[in-house]
This record gives C-alpha cells, sequence and structure tokens, in this order.
C-alpha cells in the first residue's frame, strides 16, 4: 500500500495523517504542546515541543499503520503567522512568539509610519499590524538585541515623527497609492549591523519544523506572506520592505513551491519507524492547506476553517486586492490559484470560554444553544474576546460584549448569541467578498465548529448552502494531498476532487430563519458599531 504523510502543527497540537493512493484516510495520530502566556496579550511556543511531538505523532502514526504501507513522501502545514528564530545550529535562542500575540502593535505602527498602510497593503496582499512577522522582529531587535547577534537595537530603534501615514486600514484606489515619506539609515548605522553575516534565521513555525526535519531552510509562497515582507504578484521578498523593516534578506528561508522537494528526512527520525531519505515537501500554511484538504480548493467556494480562530478563504482564479484593505491576498497551496482571505479571531476559543463560564462539558455548546430560538430572545453577542477583531474590520480596540440582557435570558440565550455572533462576523465578510464581486456559490465548513447544528445557523445567516468537511483533520489531510502530488500520485485537479470526496450533503437556510436573520444582522451591526465606538474605535461601520 502506497501512503502520504500530511503533518499540521497547529495552534496548539499537531495532526499526523496518512492518506493511500485512493485518498482515503487510513491512519491519524496527534500530540499537543503548551503554550505560556509570561504577560497579558502575549502566546509563546518552545519550538523544541514542536519537534518533540512532532516525533511522538509520526511514531504513533507509524505504528497505527498497515505493515506493508509505503510511505512516499511527507508534507507540511502550519500555524501562521508565528515568529520562529533559529540560530546558525539550528536551535531556537528564544521561545516562537505565536500569531495571535498582540506585543508588537507599536511596532507594526512605526513600520506602517513609513510607507503607509495602502502602499504596504499593495505591496503584500496584507494589511500590517502587530500579528506579522516583521513587527514581532522588530520587537525583539528592540528590546532583545543579544538574541538576534546584535549589541544594540538596531537603527529603527529611536521613535520616528509621524509622515502621514495611518496605523489602520486605509482605502485604495486600484494601483493608485502614493507611498510616504520612507526614513533611512545612516551608512554608519547600516554598517554596524552588517558588518558580519546575520548570526540567526527568521522564519515561522512551518519553516522550523522543516528544518527539524530535512535541514532545509525553505518556505512556501503561503507562508512567506505571513512575513509581512513578502510580495505576492513578484513571488520575491521585497526588498524595500525588508530594508525599512531592518530585515537582512539572508535570514529569510528561501522560496519554493508546495510540492517542492525540500529535502530527505533526516535519520534522527529513523527510530520514528519512517524510513530515513523519505521525500520531505514544502507544504503551505494551514489555512490553504485546510482549504485543499476540506474540499473547497474550488473557485467560488468559501472555506470556512474553524479551530482557536476562524479562517475563510474564497479560491478565486486571479489574483483580488482589496481597495477598501479588508480581505487578504495570499498565494493558494494549490499552484496557479489564489486565495482571498479573512480571519476572525476568536471563534473556537471563544466557545470553549463560555463553555468553561456556564459550567458546560467541552462540546456541548450547540446542544444547549439549540434550546433557545433564533434571534436569543433578543440577546446579542459581539464576539471580539482575543481583544479586537480582524475579519471585514480590522479594529484592534473591538471590545467584547452581551448586550441587551435581561432577566429572563437563560444560558441556553447566551449559548445562542454567541454562535450567532460568530455567524453574523462570518456574514459581515461574505459582504465584503460581495462587494469585490467575488463570487461565493456554497460554504465548506471544517474544524471543531463543523457540527449540524452550526452548518445550519450559518446557511441561514449566509443565505448559501452549507457542507461539513468530514474527511478527518482538513489542514493535515490537505498537507498530504500536497505530498501525493509532489510524489506524482496525483495530479493537482485528481488531489482538489478527493478533498471534496469528503463533503457531505448540502445544508439549505429555511426561507423564514434567513429572512429573520437578514433583519437581525442589521440590528447586530449597530450594536457592534455602538460597542465599538465605546471601545474607541475610530471609524464605527456596519
Amino acid at each position: 500500500m502506497k501512503i502520504v504523510i500530511g503533518l499540521d502543527l497547529g495552534t496548539s497540537a499537531l495532526k499526523a495523517v496518512a492518506l493511500d493512493a485512493a485518498g482515503t484516510l487510513v491512519a491519524q495520530a496527534g500530540t499537543a504542546y503548551p503554550t505560556s502566556t509570561p504577560q497579558p496579550g502575549w502566546a509563546e511556543q518552545e519550538p523544541a515541543d514542536w519537534r518533540a511531538a512532532a516525533f511522538s505523532a509520526l511514531q504513533a502514526l507509524h505504528e497505527g499503520l498497515p505493515a506493508f504501507a509505503q510511505p512516499l513522501g511527507l508534507a507540511l502545514s502550519a500555524q501562521l503567522p508565528t515568529l520562529a528564530l533559529l540560530d546558525r545550529m539550528g536551535a531556537a535562542p528564544r521561545p516562537a512568539i505565536v500569531w495571535y500575540d498582540g506585543r508588537a502593535g507599536a511596532e507594526a505602527e512605526q513600520l506602517l509610519d513609513q510607507i503607509g498602510v495602502a502602499e504596504w497593503y499593495r505591496r503584500t496582499g496584507i494589511v500590517l499590524d502587530a500579528h506579522y512577522l516583521a513587527p514581532m522582529h522588530a520587537w525583539v531587535a528592540r528590546r532583545q538585541p543579544r538574541v538576534l547577534g546584535h549589541n544594540h537595537a538596531p537603527w529603527f530603534d529611536s521613535p520616528r515623527p509621524r509622515s502621514g501615514g495611518s496605523a489602520g486600514p486605509t482605502a485604495v484606489g486600484g494601483n493608485q497609492t502614493t507611498p510616504t515619506e520612507k526614513v533611512v539609515p545612516t551608512t554608519e548605522q547600516r554598517l554596524s549591523e552588517s558588518i558580519s553575516p546575520p548570526a540567526y534565521r527568521l522564519g515561522s513555525a512551518k519553516d522550523a519544523l522543516l528544518h527539524a526535519l530535512c535541514g532545509s531552510w525553505l518556505t512556501d509562497p503561503s507562508t512567506a506572506s505571513g512575513s509581512g515582507v513578502y510580495n505576492p504578484l513578484t513571488s520575491a521578498w521585497d526588498a524595500e520592505l525588508c530594508r525599512v523593516s531592518g530585515i537582512d534578506v539572508g535570514v529569510l528561508p528561501g522560496l519554493a513551491q508546495p510540492i517542492a522537494v525540500a529535502g530527505e528526512l533526516s535519520p534522527d527520525w529513523a527510530a520514528t519507524g519512517l524510513p530515513a531519505g523519505l521525500p520531505v515537501f514544502v507544504g503551505a500554511g494551514d489555512a490553504l492547506t485546510g482549504v485543499l484538504g476540506s474540499g473547497a480548493a474550488n473557485p467560488g467556494t468559501l472555506a470556512i476553517i474553524t479551530g482557536t480562530s476562524t479562517s475563510m478563504v474564497v479560491t478565486t482564479a486571479q489574483p483580488v486586492l482589496d481597495p477598501g484593505v479588508r480581505a487578504l491576498l495570499t498565494p493558494h497551496a494549490v499552484p496557479a490559484l489564489w486565495g482571498s482571505e479573512m480571519d476572525l479571531m476568536a471563534t473556537g476559543s471563544a466557545v470553549r470560554w463560555l463553555e468553561g463560564i456556564l459550567g458546560q462539558p467541552p462540546g456541548t455548546l450547540d446542544s444547549l444553544a439549540a434550546q433557545s430560538v433564533p434571534g436569543a430572545r433578543g440577546l446579542i453577542a459581539c464576539p471580539y474576546l482575543a481583544g479586537g477583531e480582524q475579519g471585514a474590520l480590522w479594529d484592534d480596540r473591538a471590545p467584547a460584549a452581551f448586550l441587551g440582557l435581561r432577566l429572563h435570558h437563560k444560558a441556553a440565550d447566551l449559548a445562542r448569541a454567541l454562535l450567532e455572533g460568530i455567524a453574523f462576523e462570518s456574514r459581515r465578510c461574505l459582504q465584503v467578498w460581495s462587494d469585490l464581486e467575488v463570487p461565493v456559490d456554497e460554504v465548506v465548513l471544517s474544524g471543531g465548529m463543523a457540527t449540524p447544528f452550526f452548518a445550519v445557523l450559518l446557511a441561514a445567516v449566509l443565505g448559501r448552502p452549507v457542507r461539513m468537511a468530514t474527511a478527518g483533520p482538513s489542514s493535515a489531510v490537505g498537507a498530504a494531498l500536497l505530498a501525493g502530488i509532489g510524489a506524482g500520485i496525483w495530479s493537482q485537479e485528481q488531489a482538489i476532487g478527493l478533498g471534496r470526496r469528503g463533503l457531505g450533503a448540502p445544508v439549505i437556510g429555511d426561507p423564514g430563519e434567513t429572512a429573520l436573520y437578514q433583519r437581525l444582522y442589521a440590528g447586530y451591526a449597530r450594536a457592534s458599531a455602538a460597542i465599538r465606538g465605546l471601545g474607541g474605535s475610530q471609524a464605527p461601520t456596519v
């Protein structure tokens, strides 16, 4: 039996799957790892824990394989953007900064002051904020320069006067943008940072695990987009943005397609049972492998991939830049396709939080919410529990709230209101794609919130058929499909088709509920704008 393996380094656990040549899931395993919070708003993980989790999961996966299984390749997927720094020996000089860590807000604003939000978006397709690698790297360079081999903070450490840029999204009029005045280092400052070769490597979580597996220092376009200094339209690191960010291009990984061979599995991994020399493919970011693995890698399909947060990606045949600077442009896991992406910061984490507050066992919020009615008896939940929201809002000050609480409300109403709030934020994103004339004909729901109750709710709120992915952990499955393409088992079209085999029947929203939620959404949008105004947002919008 020929098999391919997919590894997904998620936010809280590593998942490993094996698919046979028919695309059937024949084995899976997983290992969790901890996240530390040294200060409020911070989140860190140890790259050594990722390696240990990968070793444990691969060993368990191998033990679950048929005796006659023949592995042909392994590909990766991972959380992003998570900052991983490695020294010249491949060890991590400090913990990784996890993607939802918000410590680098001031650094992001400083970088945007020099280029401008609109120009940064035009070059990269992303809305730069604290959650990208460039500001995280600037934070380390400013406060922990010795980690990077510096004796002092680099040239961008001193405060800069604002030069006309904005720290929040501003409109992009097509490709007509005017960069703000750029601040450049002096010759002496540049030389002080470049006399010796860089003492470190700068990448994301997948890059660090790939290096541990096969010794290669490579990344793919979708993961590179999480750096904040990659131009997806030129398929290259942006030299000017690297300079502004204080990043030597030499510390960044080389660029390769997701289905490219990065190297061979190191003999260090022989104890897992996998053969040394097994081809290791570069892979892609978890949102994009999730699109492929969930069966949503078709133009016109919206993938809603739920977990701690939720990634929403519409597959498109051509790159789409948003004049309103809301939807991210990302290269797809499948070459020649693109993703238009918006992400909700707190979804599965918000569900777990409310289950804990209400004393509900994990995974039971749906059954509790079903005891309420559409509209949650007048209760509205703004689900911005991670401290702000991205999605279509890009508001880092948005406070979470339950609005309209009365004595008659019960736990079931709180549960339903939270799930409706998450669905309404998805509806807000759908409106952006409608404005951009990006067709969304169907929705594919996967991950921890892919339940029959939530699928019915989404179908009613979005007014689109919703299909649940049932083939296993979507991002790990997507990585395995990439390994199969790279190993020559399937063509890209065949791999996309195999992903769709795991889709359930379409769920169609009740027309009456769809009309009701259309009215309720208008009230939700007004409530959201009001509460965000109280939180200090500059321009509340519906």
